[in-house]
């Protein structure tokens, strides 16, 4: 009877072993395809994060964002070889403000670059901000565009002179209206 008792002891270990073993075969299966999970999860999360390193928007300077050409969730397209890209903002560089003005032809000649320059805005009543002329435009604006057309002689030539403030003020903006004075002599 013993034998016959270890016999069937015997039995229904190797029976419970060979379930074990099946359940082993199905757990390493299991574990099969949680890896394969894995490294599809693995593959989105590193196309995301590349997806993440495109969206980040840096300035090539320093500045104030200006004005906003896009909402947030439009698609822009990136700079590349063939495109300029989207434009999202405009940057102002506020640490070198400047005004550009129109200058008669029969004013022109009297200018000097490093001329000084008195400059006002109408926000800033009775204000005064030292500049200097910076750049005078080698030719009047139009002057391509006017050559031997009868209107022309009529018109008034202008030339474009730049004037850089000699030191920032937050208190002026870019695309303030401004009046220069510019001293030709004293």
């Amino acid at each position: 009877q013993l034998k016959k008792d270890a016999l069937e002891i015997a039995a229904a270990n190797l029976a419970a072993a060979q379930a074990r073993q099946r359940n082993v075969a199905t757990v390493a299966e299991q574990v099969a395809q949680a890896r394969a999970a894995v490294d599809q999860v693995g593959s989105q999360l590193a196309e995301a994060e590349r997806q993440l390193q495109e969206t980040e928007i840096r300035s090539p300077m320093a500045g104030m964002a200006t004005k906003r050409y896009v909402q947030v969730g439009d698609l822009v397209t990136a700079l590349s070889g063939f495109t300029a890209g989207t434009p999202v903002y405009q940057i102002a560089d506020l640490s070198e403000l400047r005004v550009r003005l129109k200058v008669n032809e029969v004013d022109i000649s009297r200018l000097r670059e490093g001329q000084q320059v008195e400059v006002s805005v109408d926000a800033l009543e009775g204000v005064k901000f030292p500049g200097k002329v910076h750049r005078i435009a080698p030719a009047s604006e139009g002057a391509a565009a006017s050559t031997g057309t009868v209107g022309a002689a009529a018109a008034v030539v202008k030339f474009e002179v730049e004037v850089r403030l000699q030191s920032p003020d937050p208190r002026l903006k870019p695309g303030m209206t401004a009046k220069c004075r510019i001293i030709t002599a004293r």
